[in-house]
């Protein structure tokens, strides 16, 4: 198996539609699936959607990485150090303190370090990840306002084999925030792609088209390197 690299899409062109519920998008027991512990309303206070301090939400994807990302920054760092969730691959969460400056947090602990630089108003202008063992993954983060919540989706994209010659199929996460689409990808070949195919095929836009929501399920359709794909995906966050 040959790892591609990854990448990131910003304002994709992703559109929603409500259906009836497809494979996809049920949870275990055949029915719409719903993230129970999602808000439905934005947590950030209007008191902090002009300034770097309050709630930022996001998600990892990169190099067999998969989660998303929480952040909290007080607006009196003096009283409250920043602190930051991560999950990762789904097993379990990292607490990471921060202890720098609001616009340019540092969130620190065992196996990874998330750096964030933010605007005066607390725009995110760069989200970096490090890792102690090596892996390589990109940050998708968002600032949560008052009145503009921030939903985290996880999900995989797949190409059909018979369109470009085997199988390629990779993470597609996303983060949701008044009906715009801020996404990365990676890229993971099941047999030999080789030459400018590869390249063209995963180094192209993350996948984005039609897309179908259903509670907190999505499924979608879209085109990499002319070749149809199809993702899915769930909430997380």
């Amino acid at each position: 198996m040959h790892r591609q690299p990854f990448g990131l899409l910003l304002l994709a062109p992703v559109l929603f539609a409500a259906a009836c519920p497809s494979d996809e998008a049920k949870g275990p027991t055949g029915t719409a699936y719903h993230c129970s512990g999602c808000s439905q309303v934005p947590e950030a206070l209007a008191a902090s959607d002009n300034l770097p301090s309050g709630r930022y939400k996001g998600v990892i994807v990169g190099d067999g990485v998969t989660g998303n990302i929480e952040a909290y920054i007080p607006a009196d760092q003096t009283a409250e150090s920043p602190i930051a969730s991560l999950t990762i691959n789904g097993q379990g969460s990292y607490i990471n303190n921060g202890t720098q400056p609001a616009l340019q947090p540092v969130f620190y602990s065992a196996p990874v370090t998330l750096r964030m630089s933010l605007s005066a108003t607390g725009e995110v202008t760069s989200a970096t990840l490090t890792f102690k063992d090596g892996k390589q993954a990109i940050a998708i983060v968002r600032k949560e306002l008052s009145t503009k919540l921030v939903e985290a989706f996880e999900g995989t994209w797949t190409t059909p084999a018979q369109t470009v010659g085997t199988v390629l199929t990779g993470n597609w996460n996303y983060v949701l925030q008044d009906g715009i689409v801020y996404g990365g990808y990676d890229g993971d070949d099941n047999g030999t792609v080789t030459g400018s195919e590869a390249l063209t095929i995963l180094t192209l836009t993350a996948p984005a088209g039609a897309g179908t929501r259903n509670d907190d399920g999505v499924t979608g359709t879209g085109t990499v390197a002319g070749s149809a794909i199809t993702w899915t995906g769930k909430r997380t966050l």
